[in-house]
């Protein structure tokens, strides 16, 4: 079928020209004239021919097209990304004296408040942690300008002109702040980032610690 060019965005791919290369079956010379196993043939190479147009119109590898189930099933036989809950959990711990209110926790004992949450990915979320980790036009190479144009393709609902300026990377260490400027702190996926920077979901180098902090009011 029809391959793939990695580098090439997928709306690309929506209208693919018929295939028309034919790998039909035939008959041995001797039996040409045999007018029952002709009409066999015939039938085989018409239902393959059917077979392979419906498979074709499927354009399983452009996975912007699939949704739900179909879509778990692309990520994750063709570029192996299984569709994850994003889980956080955050344990407070509190003791000491002068530190609560009187009567809400003796002196020299402790108390844990426990926060968490679960979020299921959409399909729209998933076509982005699908997106970040299969894109390779940016190249192999972790550099700021290219944390920059992912970060800015995923914060965004299309690619055209990236302002790398309304991102502000800050490496100190081996922690990266990442900072929204702009309009990028409206992002309708800027918790979802969060999210995938904390769960590890989308691909960055591990010797790295990434986090996501905004700024307001600038």
């Amino acid at each position: 079928m029809t391959s793939v060019l990695w580098g090439t965005e997928m709306s690309d791919y929506v209208n693919i020209p018929p295939y028309t290369h034919k790998l039909y079956m035939y008959l041995y010379l001797q039996w040409k004239e045999d007018e029952n196993l002709n009409a066999f043939v015939n039938v085989h190479n018409e239902t393959t021919d059917r077979y392979l147009d419906e498979i074709r119109k499927l354009n399983i590898p452009n996975y912007k097209t699939k949704n739900g189930k179909f879509l778990d099933y692309v990520a994750k036989n063709l570029y192996g990304i299984s569709r994850k809950p994003l889980l956080n959990a955050q344990t407070i711990v509190e003791m000491g004296i002068n530190i609560d209110d009187p009567n809400t926790i003796s002196p020299n004992d402790a108390k844990i408040l426990s926060n968490s949450f679960r979020h299921e990915i959409t399909d729209i979320e998933f076509k982005k942690i699908i997106e970040w980790n299969v894109y390779r036009e940016d190249g192999f190479h972790f550099t700021i300008p290219w944390l920059k144009r992912r970060l800015y393709r995923f914060l965004s609902y299309n690619s055209g002109d990236m302002d790398m300026n309304s991102i502000s990377i800050v490496a100190e260490n081996r922690k990266i702040t990442i900072m929204l400027l702009n309009d990028l702190q409206k992002s309708p996926y800027r918790e979802l980032l969060k999210g995938v920077l904390l769960n590890k979901t989308i691909n960055l180098p591990f010797m790295f610690e990434f986090e996501l902090e905004d700024i307001v009011n600038v």
